[in-house]
């Protein structure tokens, strides 16, 4: 491996750019946005894999999160995470659709930051969240069968888990599979999207927004 003057870096050292020691092309950085993102949606070791989720409450005030990335669509633009029905997030985006997103890989100096509308899909008729469920892990499913709603107060610890847990973590999922009234999938179709590379030759930032056929369009931004 190189570092950006050509120097071989020792130890398999990460490097902390996608793009190294040359102009800024916005159509690569585009590339390697979306890379990113599907590789945080398939790679549970990814630094995308945990993104911060914000949504506005009814008080206006933001209220932001740690979910993790479960699907991304480039040709649709939508990621993807799932949730608990009952979680205060839910009620937030049916209010105000308008969420963003945050993501931060530290060994890459990579930061994407993302905003658009979020719709949520839930319910056995819904036919995102059907088809969603019979691909989430037992083990993932445990935590729908909570008997107290997400952010409830409490007297006490409580450990939040279902009696059933058990027996719901050693269940294989079937086809026929419909998921429970707890069950969310949030879809957001992305509207805009902004890329921050922090490189020691000067810090590359573009935002894309999109034409109505759906094309990026790129506009530099000052780092």
């Amino acid at each position: 491996m190189f570092d950006a003057s050509g120097r071989g870096l020792a130890g398999g050292e990460t490097l902390r750019s996608i793009i190294h020691g040359m102009q800024p092309d916005a159509d690569t950085i585009y590339e390697s946005l979306w890379s990113l993102l599907e590789s945080g949606a398939g790679d549970r070791r990814s630094a995308f894999h945990t993104p911060v989720l914000g949504t506005t409450d009814a008080d206006g005030l933001v209220q932001v999160r740690t979910v993790v990335l479960r699907r991304v669509d480039r040709g649709t633009r939508t990621i993807c995470c799932h949730t608990d029905r009952r979680s205060p997030k839910v009620n937030e985006i049916l209010a105000c659709s308008r969420v963003s997103w945050l993501f931060y890989d530290a060994s890459r100096g990579v930061q994407v930051r993302a905003g658009g509308t979020c719709r949520v899909h839930t319910g056995s008729s819904d036919a995102v969240a059907c088809e969603t469920w019979r691909r989430v892990h037992p083990n993932s499913r445990v935590c729908y069968s909570a008997p107290l709603a997400p952010s409830a107060e409490l007297p006490a610890w409580d450990g939040n888990q279902s009696k059933v847990a058990h027996a719901i973590a050693t269940t294989p999922p079937t086809d026929e599979d419909l998921p429970p009234d707890t069950f969310v999938v949030l879809v957001t179709t992305l509207e805009s999207v902004e890329w921050l590379d922090l490189h020691h030759d000067g810090h590359h930032r573009v935002r894309y927004e999109f034409d109505a056929a759906g094309a990026p369009v790129p506009v530099w931004l000052a780092p």
